[in-house]
């Protein structure tokens, strides 16, 4: 990703150990400790 890019969530969703969004273009992103799956 370049610096100072325009990324736009639909929507988020966050966790204990994950934060997961929808961005406008379709595609899920999701992130967390992978310690808990």
């Amino acid at each position: 990703m370049a610096f100072g890019a325009r990324i736009s969530y639909l929507t988020v969703v966050a966790g204990n150990w994950h934060t997961v969004g929808l961005k406008t273009d379709g595609h899920v992103v999701a992130i967390g400790d992978n310690r808990h799956g």
